[in-house]
């Protein structure tokens, strides 16, 4: 399965732009992706994970927005995952993509 996913927080939005872009954009409190990790192929069927850490100084952060690419398919429409009150400032999780029909087939 090859794709690609882009994932944006929004609300400040922590791009993998430098620190001078985003600080400029978004002032100095904006989101940013600190870790990540992910495997770079799944079988079918199988669920992808993207492991995240992230922090906020300001503490807004509000989604993570994800939008996925996968060849053979196109772009699929964004999902937006809320984050919750508590979790505003830091964040260290993961946002998962399952390859599998709701019948349980491999797309």
């Amino acid at each position: 399965m090859a794709g690609t996913v882009v994932l944006l927080l929004t609300v400040g939005c922590a791009t993998m732009m430098s620190f001078e872009e985003r600080e400029k954009l978004y002032g100095r409190e904006a989101p940013v992706i600190t870790e990540t990790y992910a495997s770079q192929q799944i079988d079918p069927g199988d669920t992808w994970k993207v492991y995240l850490k992230v922090s906020d100084p300001g503490g807004d952060m509000e989604s993570i927005v994800a939008i996925v690419h996968m060849v053979g398919s196109g772009t699929h429409p964004v999902i937006f995952t809320r984050i919750q009150d508590g979790n505003r400032r830091e964040l260290s999780g993961y946002v998962f993509l399952s390859t599998s029909n709701p019948s349980g087939d491999a797309c």
